[in-house]
């Protein structure tokens, strides 16, 4: 009709609809509840978390029979950083042997166990595994460590310690991001596709006998990387799955 307004976000009347607003309002708010954030800006830089997720980035214990912990919760803990994994066993005996902590699998996880009495760590890089031995584990008591370092390079560098001892180290390998690891960590056994296949062809899931008390892990400083480094090593690592 002649003289009438067109208004695109208004109603016939003329009257701006705050229904576009309060939807946009609602979705930010279940967004930031059920961890949808960071959203890609087109940077090529990891856009800001919740700031409620800084509570995933302190120290964990898991106890013995605790379940897989769930996946993203499990990545926080190593993701772009440096950590300590610590086992604390109550009783060892030299006939004990399996899987102390795992975590990830085929396509990219790390494991600490013992075989035929020696401590040993696995670490699936991306489909290329690499394995340490750290030496004898003596009966009784005993603490074993696995202490990775973020370095240069978006590389680890692991150090297994017995009782606070260095018994093992391994060459730096790269860091596992993006997809991996695929599954979480397990105390205890390495469940589901493991991150060594050899280890399961010798002993499947490859439970602990032991008396295994706890595994903590302590996330450390996070690693010394460039934006551009970091999105470029996200699309190589997403690339691996494809």
């Amino acid at each position: 009709m002649p003289g009438q307004r067109c208004d695109p976000g208004g109603d016939e009347h003329g009257v701006q609809s705050k229904t576009p607003l309060r939807q946009a309002a609602a979705w930010e708010a279940a967004a930031w509840r059920n961890g949808v954030f960071p959203l890609a800006d087109g940077s090529g830089a990891l856009a800001r978390r919740n700031p409620a997720e800084e509570r995933f980035h302190r120290p964990l214990t898991l106890l013995a029979g605790t379940p897989e912990l769930e996946r993203y919760r499990s990545s926080r803990l190593i993701s772009f950083r440096s950590f300590d994994v610590t086992v604390e066993l109550d009783e060892h005996a030299a006939s004990d042997q399996g899987v102390f902590v795992s975590h990830g699998d085929q396509g990219g996880g790390y494991s600490l166990y013992v075989e035929d009495g020696r401590v040993r760590f696995a670490y699936n890089e991306y489909g290329d595994l690499h394995e340490t031995d750290a030496g004898p584990l003596p009966a009784g008591r005993r603490t074993v460590t696995l202490s990775a370092a973020a370095v240069e390079g978006l590389r680890w560098e692991f150090r297994i310690l017995i009782d606070g001892v260095e018994t093992g180290r391994s060459d730096s390998v790269h860091q596992l991001i993006g997809m991996a690891p695929l599954q979480g960590i397990s105390v205890g056994v390495d469940r589901k596709s493991p991150v060594s296949w050899p280890v399961y062809e010798r002993h499947r899931s490859f439970r602990y006998t032991g008396r295994l008390r706890s595994v903590t892990y302590t996330p450390g400083p996070q690693a010394p990387c460039d934006p551009a480094v970091v999105a470029r090593a996200l699309k190589e690592a997403a690339a691996a799955f494809e």
